[in-house]
């Protein structure tokens, strides 16, 4: 009781004292605990930790707030010094106590980490979010859109067979002027610091952004630089004239387009923080993501701009950018012009002299049009590849994928369970976690490649080159598009028809296997391999099916050929037309008789009476279908009657990779083009129809090169659509959208004038003289001339040789 008593005297006398003999007697206790043995040391913390733990919430709560006022009006030296101390009592701690304290703050921050994601969806949609997620010192997250000085929101559009989620069109990054906001919250006594709001883009709209729900408490961190004030209201009436928040303080003179009442009384206001707001693009502006999320980044650094050893995408873009200069004949550019002279360089971009471009950043369109010329290279190089294949991703079928997302989530379930899940729950599991799901189907692929495609078995034919490519359905799930070539296939000609067609018969089917003799791989088949009429079948006009099912059925495989050129053109003419008449007949009859998706299905029927339905007659049939059409070879797989339907396939992969699996044999020129313009470059339609139109605008407003690549940019901005999972791709590193082996090397062979060089980055510029005109890179041409003569194997090289041989390693190179 006594030593209770004196406390109390001694904590009054302390309050009644003047500020300067509090900072002496606070300096006098600083001493003694300095010069105080460590056992000594020790036991005091011990006593206080104890009288903490003892003490009330309320006076624990004063205790905070009044050690955190401390904190803030401390000198930097001392509070430098305050953490020198904090860091050598820990080193001191026993190491119990350590482990107790590190498991105490990684249990709260774990559910933090966990809330990340939700906080982030749910701030794209500029809801205001409470996390109800609470750190170590018992202080609530918040991330509320009103409180920020950028509102960045995207346009969210839910994607068919999969319900995935994709952005479409550019990020939208609105600056709002809320300083007062973030300074001072008014906090009248009957709203407890809570105002209810409507958060809208424009206060003339009906539709509003925030969820009405319970209204939760908030508690402030410290260290937001916020006030907050119980003194009488009228004390803020003249704190700002200008503030995106509506005041809810009596007689305060705002404008408020409308108000409603909660059940309690309580007004619920609108606010349009962002109206008549430009917005500010999120590559030029320097805080856009500290300034959008004050509380994630609570002391305005660390966002996609700061300096890191390893640098993030936006930030690689942007230091991507280069210059590309023509060497004009009689004209010359020196450092000082490029670095300093910014009008000058601006009017090179207009004359069409210098170029801005940037380096190869994954998925964008120069990145593709560049593989697109790789790939060509090859073809021309290596000849006709031997297939082109594609592995589609069957994710709402693979229950392993299911039990690896439901293990992140902290559950284990069974193969049963997994079956047991309904389309709507499947769609929810995958959706929850892109990352694991693009993850494993990358897995999947190279796994399917090195075990399968690449092992001694050889399911397809000895591998010796290839090219790939990942794309994403429509649905958002990634597909994959490969050109293989291989060593052991005979070439297409009329002398090796046969050889060729034994070849195609071992590796490829297109058959729906016995149902009784081979159960498992009968399943597989009609489950991955059987073609469905869909939309997409139908998005050419006058097509019934651009991918031409139902195929036509054929006892074993044939390789039409072209007509003897010797005949004449008006008998050739015939042929053709009669040709086209009868395989139109029996494609009819296919479409109408052989569909298993129709009603009325026959599996029972046979060639002939498919045949005799069409009025043509076995020889007629097989006579048209030896004839190709073109000057090139055609080919058709063996197909029973029950499988017009069925996709080409080869067993290993199928059984192996377990989705779609298609491969298509390429044996002729146009065929091999047509792949890879189509599946290699393609992007999506109305991105592609939208740059068209901005193009063509850009030309009849006779604007110049600037101006229109500008309109060319925000077209491919506004129409682009990114799924979930590809942004997974593009976001990870270890998650490759294309490769090829062997590599390419691109060497310019136009003449030097026409030729443009890459001049130097920034830095490099600063390091050289006014007058150097040393403002290039080099490449591989420069290298080739400085080659060393001495050496004669080196010096006999031609240039296409000596870029297969040798490459400057850029140990700096993004």
């Amino acid at each position: 009781m006594y030593k209770e008593s004196l406390c109390n005297k001694n904590a009054l006398k302390y309050k009644e004292m003047e500020s300067g003999m509090k900072s002496e007697l606070r300096k006098k206790n600083a001493l003694k605990y300095k010069e105080m043995e460590s056992r000594k040391k020790s036991e005091l913390r011990k006593k206080n930790a104890l009288k903490y733990k003892e003490m009330e919430s309320g006076k624990k709560s004063e205790l905070r707030k009044k050690n955190v006022l401390e904190y803030k009006e401390m000198e930097s030296a001392k509070k430098s010094e305050l953490r020198k101390k904090n860091a050598l009592d820990f080193n001191e701690m026993d190491p119990t106590k350590k482990k107790s304290l590190i498991k105490k703050k990684l249990l709260s921050i774990v559910p933090w980490i966990l809330q990340i994601k939700k906080c982030f969806l749910k701030t794209e949609k500029t809801k205001s979010v409470f996390t109800n997620i609470t750190s170590f010192d018992d202080k609530e997250y918040i991330c509320a859109t009103c409180h920020s000085k950028r509102i960045v929101f995207e346009k969210i559009i839910v994607m068919p067979k999969g319900q995935q989620k994709k952005v479409a069109g550019a990020i939208c990054n609105v600056p709002v002027n809320c300083d007062q906001t973030c300074k001072v919250l008014p906090r009248p006594p009957e709203r407890s610091g809570i105002i209810m709001l409507k958060l809208k883009r424009k206060l003339q709209f009906r539709g509003h952004n925030i969820e009405q729900t319970d209204v939760h408490s908030i508690t402030l961190s410290e260290n937001e630089n916020m006030e907050e004030s119980d003194d009488p209201l009228n004390e803020y009436r003249q704190a700002t004239n200008e503030t995106c928040l509506q005041s809810v303080l009596p007689d305060y003179p705002v404008t408020i387009q409308s108000s409603e009442r909660t059940s309690l009384g309580n007004e619920i206001y609108d606010i349009a923080p962002g109206e008549n707001r430009h917005p500010v693009s999120i590559m030029t502006d320097q805080k856009c993501e500290e300034l959008a999320f004050p509380v994630l980044f609570p002391r305005g650094r660390f966002g996609y701009m700061e300096e890191r050893n390893i640098k993030l995408s936006p930030k690689k873009v942007a230091d991507s950018i280069n210059i590309a200069l023509k060497k004009v004949q009689g004209q010359t550019f020196t450092a000082s012009q490029i670095k300093s002279d910014v009008n000058k360089l601006k009017n090179l971009v207009c004359q069409d002299q210098a170029y801005l471009f940037l380096r190869q950043i994954p998925g964008t369109p120069p990145y593709w049009q560049k593989f697109m010329y790789e790939v060509v290279a090859m073809v021309k190089q290596l000849g006709i590849p031997t297939w082109f294949m594609t592995l589609s991703c069957a994710d709402l079928r693979w229950s392993e994928l299911f039990q690896i997302v439901s293990r992140t989530l902290g559950k284990n379930i069974t193969e049963e369970q997994v079956e047991a899940l309904s389309y709507a729950e499947r769609c929810l599991m995958l959706n929850t976690n892109p990352v694991v799901v693009a993850k494993h189907f990358q897995h999947r692929v190279e796994t399917f490649f090195s075990k399968i495609l690449l092992s001694n078995c050889n399911p397809i034919g000895k591998i010796t080159y290839y090219a790939l490519r990942i794309e994403f359905q429509m649905r958002g799930s990634p597909h994959l598009h490969a050109l293989i070539w291989t060593s052991d296939c005979p070439k297409l000609a009329t002398e090796t028809k046969g050889s060729y067609i034994e070849f195609i018969d071992k590796n490829v089917q297109a058959n729906l296997p016995d149902e009784h003799a081979e159960p498992e791989l009968h399943q597989l088949v009609k489950m991955y391999q059987k073609h469905n009429h869909s939309k997409t079948c139908r998005k050419y006009k006058n097509v019934s099916c651009c991918f031409n099912f139902g195929q036509f059925l054929a006892k074993q495989t044939i390789v039409p050929e072209q007509l003897d050129e010797n005949l004449d053109d008006q008998i050739k003419s015939s042929i053709l037309s009669r040709r086209k008449e009868v395989l139109s007949l029996v494609k009819q009859k296919i479409d109408k008789m052989l569909n298993p998706s129709k009603d009325g299905y026959d599996s029972t029927l046979i060639q002939a009476d498919v045949l005799t339905v069409a009025g043509v007659t076995e020889d007629q049939y097989y006579s048209a279908l030896s004839i190709s059409p073109d000057s090139d070879f055609d080919l058709h797989l063996k197909r029973p009657v029950d499988s017009c339907f069925i996709n080409n396939y080869f067993v290993a992969g199928l059984k192996g990779f377990g989705a779609n699996v298609d491969l298509q044999p390429v044996f002729n020129h146009y065929k091999c083009i047509t792949y890879v313009c189509s599946y290699f470059t393609k992007d999506e339609k109305e991105c592609s129809q939208a740059i068209y139109n901005a193009a063509k605008e850009a030309k009849s407003s006779n604007m110049n090169i600037r101006d229109g690549l500008k309109r060319i940019g925000a077209a491919f901005l506004s129409t682009r659509e990114v799924s979930s999972q590809e942004c997974v791709y593009r976001c990870m590193p270890e998650l490759w959208l294309r490769k090829i082996f062997p590599k390419t090397v691109f060497v310019n062979t136009n003449l030097p004038e026409k030729r443009a060089c890459v001049t130097k980055t920034p830095d490099e510029l600063n390091e050289l003289d006014d007058d150097s005109t040393d403002i290039y890179k080099s490449n591989i041409i420069e290298r080739y001339t400085l080659r060393p003569n001495s050496i004669p194997a080196v010096n006999k090289l031609c240039l296409a040789q000596f870029a297969a041989s040798y490459y400057k390693d850029y140990k700096t190179d993004l």
